[in-house]
Parts: C-alpha cells; structure tokens; sequence
C-alpha cells in the first residue's frame, strides 16, 4: 500500500507508543515504528528483534560522574566534567563506569611550558627555573631567590672528568683556595722543582693551611747523598752536565727565587744578601750567569763584591775560557748514618752503559757509614689447652707465619679410633695483629674427638678461617679439614691432611689389639692420634689433645 501526500498536505502519522517497559514486551512488525513514551525513543522494527532497533542516539548530558545520568540507551554519548572527558555508553544501561568508554580528552596548558596551539597540537613553550620541581634539579643545583637555577653551597659528585679529555692542550684547573672538610687550603702560586712534593708549610693570617713545594722528609733521615754529605751547605762547584740533570740537592746558580721554608738550610747558609721577598717568603740564589769568579777578601759578603773585567798585557800569554754552569748546594745530609731495617731486605744495582761494564744482582751500600740490617728470630708458638680462647699475636717484623691445625682424635674400644684431621698452610697479616685460637679437647670414654679452629681477628665465636675436625667415634671413616674459601688472610692453597681411619674390630674374645688410627703427629698418645683398641684398651694410652701452632723466620 502507497500513501500519496500532495504538496500543502498536513499528514499526521501516528506509530505504536508505550513506556520502554511496553516496547520490550513486544516484536515490532518489519518497518513499524514504536515510540517509548517515558524515554521518548523512537524504535523500529524487524519483524524478529524484540522491542526493535534504536532509531537514533542522543546526548545524555555532562556530569562529574556519569553513572548518574542512567538509564541511557547504548550509543548515547556524555562528558565527564571531573576528568574533562568525552564518553559513550557501549554496553548495559550507563549505570556502573564500566559502561562507558573514553573517546575524547580536553588538554588544556597547566603552564607556559607546555602549549597546545590552534590546531590541537601540542609542544613545548618558552622554559624558565620556574618550570622545574628541585626533585629534578638534583642535590648539586637550587634555585636562587630569583628563581634562577644555580650551583647549590655543597656540590655531591662522584667523578670529575675533563670537558676536553683529547685536547693535548686543555688541562683540568683547580682553583688557588680550597676547603676540605673544615680546613681552608692556599695553593703556591710558583711551580714545582724537581723531586718536590705539595704538602703543609705554614698558615697565614686569616688561619688558613698554606701548602708549598717540599722535600720528602725521608731524604733528611734516611737517604744520605754520600760523599756530598761532606759538603757544607751552600758551596758552589761548576756543573759540566744538562742543568736539568744536576744532583738532587744542588740549585742553578742563575739568580733564581726559591722557597724559604723549602730551602731553610740554604737560607740560614747565605742569608738573603742576593735578594729577599718576605710577602712570598722567598730569596734568590746568586746569579753566576755568564761570569768568572775570583778570590773576595774574607769577612765581607759575597754579593757585595766588584764585578772585574778581564784582560791581559803583552807581556801576558793570552787566556782562554770556557762556559760552564754553576749549582749551589741547598741540602745538608748525614755525614755517618745507620739505617736500621726491621723486615726482610733484598736490593740490586744495574750501572753501566754497555755489554762489558755491566754490573748486574751486586750487592751495595747506599749509604755512607755504617749500615745496620736485621731480622726478626725466628720463633714457634705452640697451644695445646683445652677449654679456653687463646691468642696468637703476629709477631713484630712478620707478615707471614706458617700454621698447624689438629682436632683430637676418638678413643677407642672394641675397635680402634679414628684420628683428627690436620690443615697446614699461611696467615698473612700486619705484625701485632691478634688471631683467636680454640684447640679441641681430649674426648670422653666412647666419644667423638673435638675439632680445632683458627678465626679472624677479633672474630671468634663466627665462621673460622681454619678448621680442623676431630675424628669420629665408633665409625670407620676420616676427619676432614675446612678452610675458609676466599679470605685476605689465607694467601696461599692450605693443605688438607685426612686423619687415619681407625674402626677395626677386635672383639672376638681373644688377646687381638689394634693402635688405631694415626694423625700427623702418629697415634695416641700423640696429638690427633686416634685410641687403641680391645687388649689396649683401656690399658693403652689415653686420646690427647688437639693442637694449634705457629712458626716464622
């Protein structure tokens, strides 16, 4: 059936109309319409679905919570004022969030840092010290009270590395003050000379440590120039050699400005007659550059001397010269030491330049007097009681002692005992270093013997270094020693000696004996030795102790 409508026609189409609860009780025929009077949606039909086919979506509203605006229609679309997010329902009736789906997001700039232009696109804006949290910054930057970023008071690093590291020619600089801990440290402006060390001269006014170029200290005490030790302070030879290969010790006498606390000694020897800095603290050497020396009258200083030209008379045969450099002693050294050496001490020279002058393994006096060398005696400390901790002191001069450790043997009685384990090897540690010491007990009739230990310093009653177990009783099997497996005081492989296996049976009514087991002293009544057994038991002799012991040389 065709329905005509002419132009100007006012057609009124009623459809079939009910509350949502009707529409779901019927199936609309195919193209029906069906109108839901309290939901105002419009249906239609199939002629199989019940209730038909939504017509159209709509738009639910906003709410911070939408679950508040159910009952909606799947496909309904809302906005989610609390999160500014566009959604649709996409199953059941809108009432749990789990019927919504996100579709869109409203972004909006919390600050200039961030920017979202015309187009929805986002980037970055302008950055400022404003825009960063201190979290990011780190311990080593802050931000000052202009809200710049800026090096904070206390600078936390672990590694400094050079900006330039392949620059040949750039060079990491350290500022002329600096604080460490609570002490304030001035650098010397000057260079250092040869074999010279930064270290403590002095402090100044406002208390702060002054460093300076200094002498090791053990060259004052220890190491004597020899026969330059004869030599005062003070006098000048001629140097034939590189200037820069003179003797440690000597100075080029070319006017130059030395330390004053550096070089007291030459200081006390010349005074300051060639020139005084007090603000440096420095004095100056002479200044032989390019000049002949003569003979001054004694008792006037040097410096106040005539400079002479030289020349000759006819009469004269003419006089030839040659230029040669000229070093200043600035060091005392010791006319007659003794060096005293309280460890071990080996020393080889190599001199010469070629095959046959060699002179390779020779041994030599570095000093000039009397040199005194000395070893430590050698020694043994033996521990055998039972029931206490005792300690064993590395003795003075020592760093390395050998060591025995033995667990007491089992006794025996129908059969032999078996005997304790050994452990031998090296301690290595610092002379007056203490090591506690348990040595196992003599077991009881028809006991297990007891094992002996070794632990680290200061550390007993913890897992020891060295562990030597006493031997079982009744069985027929080998005590085994135990030693730690990576310790710093155990620098070599520890040997490990089984103890000897006793356990054979003699009870058969007859005089049969056996001595039991042996250890790596023997048997009993040696220490670890195991017991006898039968005839010789309990005639035979008693199970001894364990043992600890030391030796050195």
């Amino acid at each position: 059936m065709a329905i005509e409508i002419l132009e100007n026609t006012l057609l009124k189409l009623l459809v079939r109309r009910g509350t949502n609860y009707d529409r779901e009780q019927v199936t609309l025929e195919t193209g029906e319409l069906g109108y839901t009077t309290d939901t105002k949606r419009l249906y239609i039909g199939d002629g199989v679905t019940i209730g038909g086919t939504i017509v159209g979506n709509k738009w639910a509203g906003s709410a911070a919570n939408l679950t508040t605006l159910a009952p909606v229609a799947t496909g309904d679309y809302g906005y989610d004022t609390d999160n500014r997010e566009f959604k649709i329902c996409t199953k059941g009736s809108g009432s749990v969030a789990a019927d919504w789906v996100t579709v869109a997001t409203y972004l909006s700039a919390s600050n200039p840092t961030i920017t979202i232009d015309a187009n929805n696109r986002i980037a970055v804006g302008t950055l400022s010290a404003g825009n960063f949290s201190l979290n990011a910054i780190g311990n080593s930057l802050t931000l000052d009270t202009s809200s710049a970023i800026a090096l904070s008071s206390a600078i936390s690093v672990d590694t400094i590395y050079q900006r330039t590291p392949n620059n040949i020619t750039s060079y990491l600089s350290l500022p002329s003050k600096l604080k460490i801990n609570e002490v304030n440290y001035t650098f010397p402006v000057t260079s250092p000379q040869k074999d010279t060390f930064l270290g403590y001269s002095t402090t100044d006014t406002g208390g702060n440590a002054k460093l300076a170029w200094q002498v090791p200290q053990i060259v004052y005490s220890a190491v004597a120039p020899t026969t330059a030790a004869l030599v005062p302070v003070g006098t000048i030879y001629p140097y034939a050699g590189p200037i820069s290969a003179a003797p440690y010790g000597w100075l080029n006498c070319n006017g130059q400005a030395v330390d004053a606390v550096t070089y007291s000694e030459l200081l006390t020897a010349i005074g300051g007659q060639y020139g005084r800095t007090f603000a440096g603290n420095t004095f100056n050497v002479p200044n032989l550059s390019s000049t002949f020396l003569y003979g001054f009258q004694s008792g006037n200083s040097p410096a106040s001397s005539t400079t002479r030209g030289m020349g000759l008379s006819a009469r004269k045969t003419a006089l030839s010269g040659t230029g040669m450099a000229f070093i200043i002693k600035a060091f005392g050294g010791v006319t007659s030491p003794t060096l005293t050496v309280s460890k071990n001490l080996s020393a080889t020279i190599t001199s010469g330049s070629g095959v046959t002058d060699n002179v390779t393994d020779s041994a030599f006096n570095p000093l000039s007097g009397e040199v005194q060398i000395t070893r430590p005696q050698p020694g043994i400390e033996l521990f055998t009681q039972e029931g206490i901790t005792h300690t064993f002191k590395m003795p003075n001069g020592i760093s390395y002692v050998k060591f025995y450790v033995t667990g007491s043997g089992s006794p025996g009685d129908y059969w032999s005992g078996n005997a304790g384990s050994t452990a031998i090897g090296y301690l290595s540690a610092s002379p007056g270093t203490e090591f506690p010491v348990v040595v196992g007990a003599a077991p009881l009739d028809y006991e297990s013997g007891n094992s002996s230990y070794i632990y680290e310093p200061t550390a007993a009653g913890s897992d020891p270094l060295v562990t030597a177990a006493g031997g079982a009783f009744g069985s027929q099997s080998a005590a085994t020693p135990i030693v730690a497996t990576s310790s710093p005081y155990l620098p070599t492989a520890t040997q490990l000696i089984l103890g000897g296996v006793g356990g054979i049976d003699t009870d058969d009514g007859g005089d049969e004996e056996d001595n039991g087991g042996a250890g790596y002293y023997g048997h009993a009544p040696a220490h670890g030795g195991g017991g006898g057994s039968h005839a010789n038991y309990p005639v035979g002799p008693a199970v001894a102790t364990g043992l600890v012991m030391f030796e050195w040389n």
